[in-house]
């Protein structure tokens, strides 16, 4: 993210050159303008280096300098101090607000590159960066190179390291690890039938997967499974941001029927499992583009799970009057979500949950806990969308779900699950399944975990579903920079997990475990590590490994970010804290 030269970026045309940065050779050059956008931003944040400022998403690549080599992150985790890159040199940054700026966003795609300079300034320079994640098969022909377009190593010409990347995987796939087997690279063009069944019917993928395998006019490759997951492991563990779905658990345990609505890939966060279609052009009326909106319950928020109800039955009959009022820039979007009407009510504050109740992610006890209210909370949830069904009418395509044949999460969840926390009916699903197969459902999905840093901000809530870092975490707001203390410091200070003290991501996996039996959607899952508690303070591949697989065994759909512990960025606060908003 850089200045062009003393042009405006509203004056930018397609075929202009503009000037960009190369940050491994440390050199400016002039790149191609290949399309222009005027993408629409919430998140905007400007950041100030003297008289040179930036506005952009918090989302966008910078360039910054660190340990003497430039390098990108994303505009929001940009501190104050930092060095940033300018067409003057390099800039200590001396201010950070957040607001809202413009309404007027531009962005580039540029030829090979997308590292052009901007500011605002003299010119006026307002600019923003579209995120995109590509989701892919682990036997694509060409995955060992799509393995590590991400990783530093490589030119700029052999990596598109602003996309993120999701691989995906099957019970096939872990087969052949767990055997020592190879796995067979096909390119989808050439077995469409295969790619097709890969999502919408395991059986046919196996018998056809072998079927090709046999089969010598098709072009293929055979690699070790081990070398092929070892690689993903890898490269996740160093990009951070190569994320895993288990296309398998994505359509057997979501709301849809995959033969007719398959989930052929998921959203920017790995949290949203929604049916799509490719567009011809922009506006093509039988592609599908999935939109799902969010909400979230704050279950440290209520004293027993019952106390839920009122608050799920506002969300869904919220969330289901936004889709109706709302505008749809794509026509295919608004087909789409008219149709289907997708919801995704999430979870936040649950640490604070867990430490009130004197529990943690690591405890049987906890495991109980969480398995009773996501109990209630799925079934309040899955209610409410059958009343509001019977009070306006079902979504159009209620019938491409499980939902309308009466079939609920509790009914297509991995039994493995039960070993980790048995079964036990809480509520009247069987007068829910009636009521379902009789009128069927408002909102084809109802629940989805995301990642929730702003709002958990808000509301003085921890992370969503995740351990607190610390106790103090250090934020920005449109004020600035600001500090935030986990709710209930002085209280619960000895009852919180703390991410970095948990002894790798098992129990927090089985606590997501325990979530997605009752959830129609997906998990935005991380899988942190402390190397500090390993020997030589170097995780083990083998260790990597065991957590994938048993993040399959337990019907995971996806992971999300690979979190490493490298001392930096945390705050405690001393014991003589005097309230919850201390000053460190």
């Amino acid at each position: 993210m850089f200045l062009t030269a003393r042009v405006k970026v509203t004056e930018i045309k397609k075929c202009d050159l503009v000037k960009c940065r190369d940050i491994v050779n440390k050199i400016d050059r002039y790149r191609e303008v290949l399309a222009t956008m005027e993408p629409y931003v919430d998140d905007q944040i400007q950041i100030s280096a003297g008289e040179y400022s930036i506005c952009t998403s918090t989302t966008h690549p910078m360039a910054y300098y660190v340990d003497g080599k430039e390098q990108y992150t994303e505009s929001g985790n940009i501190n104050i101090g930092d060095t940033i890159i300018t067409p003057e040199g390099y800039k200590q940054v001396d201010n950070i607000e957040q607001g809202d700026y413009s309404k007027n966003f531009i962005d580039f795609t540029i030829d090979e590159d997308n590292n052009y300079y901007a500011g605002n300034n003299d010119t006026n320079l307002i600019l923003a960066h579209n995120s995109a994640t590509l989701y892919f098969p682990i036997w694509h022909l060409e995955v060992e190179d799509l393995l590590v377009l991400k990783n530093n190593k490589g030119t700029e010409e052999t990596r598109i390291r602003t996309l993120d990347y999701g691989v995906q995987m099957n019970k096939l796939m872990y087969e052949r690890l767990l055997t020592g087997g190879d796995i067979t690279l096909f390119s989808p063009h050439d077995v469409p039938d295969l790619y097709d069944a890969f999502y919408a019917d395991q059986d046919k993928f196996r018998k056809l997967y072998e079927m090709y395998e046999r089969k010598t006019s098709i072009r293929k490759v055979k690699v070790k499974a081990m070398d092929l997951f070892s690689t993903f492991i890898q490269e996740r563990k160093d990009t951070g941001r190569m994320y895993l779905m288990n296309v398998d658990h994505a359509n057997e345990h979501g709301s849809f029927k995959p033969d007719l609505a398959p989930i052929k890939m998921s959203n920017l966060c790995s949290e949203i499992d929604l049916p799509t279609k490719p567009l011809n052009d922009f506006n093509d009326e039988e592609g599908e583009i999935a939109l799902c909106s969010l909400s979230a319950i704050n279950w440290g928020a209520f004293k027993k799970p019952e106390d839920m109800e009122r608050a799920c039955n506002l969300a869904v009959r919220g969330l289901d009057s936004l889709l109706s009022y709302q505008d749809y820039p794509v026509k295919a979007a608004q087909i789409a979500t008219e149709n289907r009407r997708p919801l995704g009510v999430g979870i936040i504050n649950l640490a604070y949950f867990l430490a009130k109740h004197g529990v943690g992610y690591n405890d049987k006890e906890g495991l109980e806990l969480v398995d009773t209210w996501a109990q209630h909370w799925s079934y309040y949830l899955i209610k409410a969308s059958n009343e509001l069904a019977q009070e306006e009418g079902a979504c159009p395509l209620s019938n491409e779900t499980k939902y309308s044949d009466g079939i609920l999460p509790i009914d297509t969840y991995k039994k493995e699950v039960n070993e980790v926390i048995k079964h036990k009916n809480k509520m009247d699903w069987n007068g829910l399944r009636k009521n379902l197969k009789k009128h069927g459902i408002r909102n084809s999905t109802l629940m989805a975990l995301m990642p929730s840093e702003t709002s958990s901000q808000i509301s003085n809530a921890t992370n969503g579903i995740e351990p607190p870092r610390s106790y103090v975490s250090i934020k920005q707001s449109k004020d600035g920079v600001m500090s935030q203390v986990v709710p209930e410091f002085r209280h619960l200070k000895n009852k919180y997990e703390l991410l970095w003290d948990q002894p790798g991501p098992s129990g927090y996996l089985k606590v997501m475990a325990v979530l997605q039996k009752y959830i129609d959607q997906g998990i935005s899952v991380n899988t942190s590590y402390n190397p500090t508690q390993y020997e030589d303070e170097k995780i083990p591949m083998s260790k990597m490994l065991e957590d994938i697989i048993t993040f399959y065994k337990y019907g995971g759909k996806q992971l999300y970010y690979f979190q490493t512990y490298d001392g930096a960025g945390e705050v405690e606060v001393t014991d003589d804290a005097d309230c919850d908003s201390c000053t460190i």
